[in-house]
C-alpha cells in the first residue's frame, strides 16, 4: 500500500455563499443559509451560485464554475506555467456537461458536448495542464474519490503534482429527479435536525492542489467501500461508511482518539443522517467528536460535495474551529453525534476527517493532518505485479445478453447495468474466481465509460418534461449515474470494496484497466474486476461524430501475482498501466508521455493523433476504445506496449508481458 502524506497547497470554492474560499468561510462560520427558491420545478429551496452577471452560455455553466474554483486554487498554490505542464487533472462530477447534453437532446442543431468526460480536457487546455487527465464519477462521493485518486497518482510517482476539481451545475433534471424520489425538503435542508425532511439540491465547485512534501494541511489517508445493500438508500447500520473510515484512519496512521473534528456528508435525509450517526459512533464513540455539515448552507453539490467537505475540513484545521450546521434548530436526540449548532466551536486538534456517500452504496473518507499533527513521510510503493487472469469482449446487444440473467433482473436494468453485470459474471467464470473469493480479498471494482448514462438520461428527460402522462419516473432516475452498474454488481455478489468510475473519452476502457493495474501493483488491492462499457443508442449517436456509433463491452480480472499463482489461475499476462496527456496543453511544451519506468515511449501515437490503432473514430466502441490493440496482442501472445490516444488529448499506455 502506498502510504504517506501529500500537501494541500491551494484551495478554491464557488458555492451559494459566493465566489471564493473567503466567501465560503465567512458565510459558513456565521451559520448563514444560502438557499433560495428554485427557478421553477419542485417547490423546494436550492443552493444557486450568485451570478455577478448572467452566464452568456448557460449550458457551459459547469465549466465556468469549475474554472473559477480551479483558478483560485492555482493562484493560492503559486504554480508557474512550467509547473502546470506535468500536473495531473482529476475532475469529479456526477453529470458532467448535463445542461449542454439536454440542449442537444432537445435541439439537434445545438453543439454536441460529448460525454461525461468532456469538461476535463477543456479545463486542462484552458489552465495549461498536460499531465494525466481523468474524470471520476461515483455519485456524490465523486469529489473525495477524485482526491484519493490524485493523491495516489502523486505517491506512486505517476504525477509530480495534481489539481482536483469537483463540480456540478444546477439543472431542473436533477431537481426533478430527487423530487421523484421524494427526497427534497420543502423547507430547505436541515442536516441532523429532529424535523429534517430531505435534501436541497445545490450547485458549485471546489478545488484543491496536491503536491508531495509537507504543508500546513496534509492529506494523509483515504478509504472507500460499498454498502452492497441498496441502489438509492444507505445501509442502516453504517457498516460501509465505518469500513471506509477505518481504512482511511489505518492508512493515515492517525490515532483515533486524536481526531478532533469531522465534516460529514450530512444531506438532511433521515436515513443518511442516521447511518452516519451509527458509523461515527461506532468508530469514535457516541458523540465522540464535533461534527458538522455544509449542506444546510449551500445545498448538495453532487460531484463537488465530497471535495467541498475536504476544503472545509482543511479550513477548520487551519482555524482550529468547526463551523455550525446552517438551518439546524434542534439536534435529533436519537443521533449519537456531537453536532456543532448555533455558533462555531473552538477545537484543539491536529487531525480531521471528512466523508461522503452516494447512490449505489458508495462511501469515501479522508483523513487530514493539520498544523498541530506530527509530520508523515510517504512509504515507497509495494513492488508487486498485476496478473491478468481474464479478458473478454461481448456484443453490445441487449437481446443477446439479457438471457444470461434471470428475466426479472434483466427487465429492471438499463443497458449499461445489464451489459456490465453479464460481462462481470463472464469474466469471473473465465478467471475461475468465485465471487465469494473475490469478496474476501482486498478488491476494487472499476468501470471505464466514455458516454456514461446518456440513454437513461434521455429516457428520464422524456418522462420529466412530458406535458401529459405519469410523473417523472424515479426508477429511471436512479440509473442516470454510471456507478450504478458497480452498485448492482456489489449487491449481486456481496462485494464491498472500493468502486471507481473513470472516464477519459475514447480511451476510457484502457484508462480503467491501467488504474486498476496500478492499484494492484501498489498493494492497495489484491484483485480488481474491471469493466469497459458504452451503450449504443439514439442519445449516444446525437453526441458523437457523424456516422454509426457502436457500443463496447469488455471485462477483465486482475490479481496480485502471488494470489493468482497460489490458486493456480491461468495467467494471460502481467499488466502495467500509465495514463498521460497525448497533447501538451502549453504551446511548445515538451511531450511528457513516458512509460511508468520513466523512459520515452517508442512508437507512441503522435501528438494529437486519434486512436489510429483502433479504427475510424465514428465506428469504434467509445468507452472500450483502446482495447482492440490489447486484445490483438493477447490473442497473438505478444509482449510489449499498447497505447491509444484520442482527439481530446488523452494518451493511455499499457505494458503487457507474458
Amino acid at each position: 500500500m502506498v502510504r504517506g502524506a501529500v500537501a494541500i497547497t491551494g484551495m478554491g470554492a464557488v458555492t451559494a455563499l459566493g465566489w471564493g474560499v473567503d466567501a465560503l468561510v465567512s458565510g459558513l462560520w456565521a451559520g448563514r443559509v444560502g438557499l433560495v427558491p428554485a427557478p421553477g420545478g419542485p417547490a423546494a429551496p436550492v443552493g444557486l451560485v450568485p451570478d455577478p452577471e448572467p452566464c452568456p452560455m448557460p449550458e457551459a455553466r459547469a465549466l465556468v464554475l469549475a474554472r473559477a474554483a480551479a483558478q483560485e486554487a492555482l493562484r493560492a498554490a503559486g504554480w508557474s506555467p512550467e509547473a502546470r505542464v506535468e500536473a495531473a487533472l482529476v475532475l469529479a462530477t456526477t453529470k458532467g456537461p448535463l445542461a449542454a447534453i439536454l440542449r442537444r437532446l432537445h435541439d439537434r442543431e445545438a453543439p454536441s458536448p460529448g460525454g461525461i468526460s468532456a469538461l476535463a480536457p477543456a479545463l486542462a487546455a484552458e489552465l495549461g495542464l498536460a499531465g494525466p487527465t481523468l474524470t471520476v464519477s461515483v455519485a456524490c462521493a465523486s469529489g473525495l474519490s477524485a482526491a484519493g485518486l490524485a493523491r495516489q497518482l502523486i505517491l506512486r510517482g505517476d504525477a509530480p503534482r495534481a489539481l482536483v476539481v469537483g463540480v456540478d451545475a444546477f439543472t431542473s433534471f436533477v431537481h426533478r429527479g430527487f423530487d421523484s424520489l421524494r427526497a427534497l425538503d420543502p423547507a430547505g435542508a436541515r442536516p441532523f435536525d429532529v424535523t429534517r425532511a430531505g435534501l436541497s439540491v445545490g450547485e458549485g465547485a471546489a478545488a484543491v492542489t496536491l503536491e508531495p512534501g509537507s504543508g500546513p494541511v496534509r492529506f494523509v489517508g483515504y478509504g472507500a467501500s460499498n454498502d452492497a445493500n441498496h441502489i438509492t438508500g444507505p445501509a442502516r447500520d453504517g457498516a460501509g461508511l465505518f469500513a471506509a473510515l477505518d481504512a482511511a484512519l489505518e492508512e493515515a496512521g492517525a490515532p483515533r482518539e486524536a481526531v478532533g473534528l469531522a465534516v460529514l456528508h450530512g444531506t438532511g435525509t433521515r436515513y443518511n443522517d442516521a447511518m452516519e450517526g451509527e458509523a461515527y459512533a461506532r468508530r469514535f464513540g457516541p458523540r465522540g467528536l464535533p461534527v458538522t455539515s455544509v449542506k444546510g448552507a449551500v445545498g448538495h453539490l453532487m460531484g463537488g460535495a465530497g471535495l467541498l467537505n475536504l476544503v472545509v475540513a482543511a479550513q477548520a484545521l487551519l482555524r482550529q474551529s468547526c463551523p455550525p450546521v446552517a438551518g439546524l434548530t434542534e439536534v435529533d436526540p436519537a443521533l449519537p453525534l456531537d453536532v456543532v449548532v448555533g455558533a462555531a466551536r473552538s477545537v484543539s486538534t491536529g487531525w480531521g476527517v471528512s466523508s461522503a456517500s452516494g447512490f449505489a452504496g458508495v462511501n469515501a473518507a479522508a483523513v487530514l493532518a493539520g498544523p498541530l499533527a506530527e509530520g508523515l513521510d510517504a512509504a515507497p510503493p509495494a513492488s508487486r505485479r498485476a496478473v491478468l487472469t481474464a479478458a473478454l469482449r461481448l456484443p453490445s446487444d441487449r437481446a443477446a445478453l439479457a438471457p444470461r440473467l434471470d428475466a426479472k433482473t434483466a427487465r429492471r436494468l438499463d443497458d449499461l447495468c445489464l451489459f456490465g453485470l453479464v460481462a462481470a459474471d463472464a469474466a469471473l467464470v473465465e478467471a475461475g474466481l468465485a465471487p465469494e473469493v473475490l469478496g474476501a480479498l482486498r478488491h476494487g471494482l472499476v468501470l471505464g465509460t466514455g458516454w456514461g448514462c446518456l440513454e437513461s438520461d434521455a429516457a428520464f428527460e422524456a418522462t420529466a418534461t412530458a406535458a401529459e402522462g405519469p410523473p417523472p419516473n424515479p426508477r429511471i432516475f436512479a440509473y442516470t449515474l454510471p456507478n450504478i452498474v458497480l452498485g448492482e454488481l456489489a449487491i449481486r455478489h456481496h462485494l464491498r470494496g472500493e468502486n471507481l468510475v473513470v472516464s477519459a473519452g475514447r480511451v476510457s476502457g484502457l484508462a480503467a484497466l491501467a488504474e486498476a493495474a496500478a492499484r494492484v501493483e501498489a498493494g492497495e488491492w489484491d484483485a480488481a474486476l474491471v469493466l469497459a462499457v458504452d451503450v449504443p443508442g439514439p442519445a449516444a449517436a446525437l453526441m458523437a461524430a457523424p456516422g454509426p456509433v457502436t457500443g463496447g463491452v469488455a471485462a477483465f480480472v486482475l490479481e496480485a501475482e502471488a494470489h493468482a499463482a497460489a490458486r493456480g489461475a491461468r495467467r494471460l499476462g502481467v499488466v502495467r498501466g500509465w495514463l498521460a496527456s497525448g497533447r501538451p496543453a502549453v504551446p511548445d511544451a515538451t511531450d511528457i508521455r513516458r512509460s511508468r519506468s520513466g523512459r520515452p515511449l517508442e512508437g507512441a501515437p503522435a501528438q494529437g493523433a486519434g486512436g489510429a490503432s483502433d479504427g475510424p473514430p465514428e465506428r469504434s466502441p467509445v468507452g472500450a476504445l483502446g482495447l482492440d490493440a490489447l486484445f490483438a496482442r493477447l490473442e497473438a501472445g505478444e509482449d510489449g506496449e499498447v497505447h491509444a490516444a484520442c482527439p481530446t488529448g488523452y494518451d493511455v499506455v499499457l505494458e503487457v508481458t507474458r
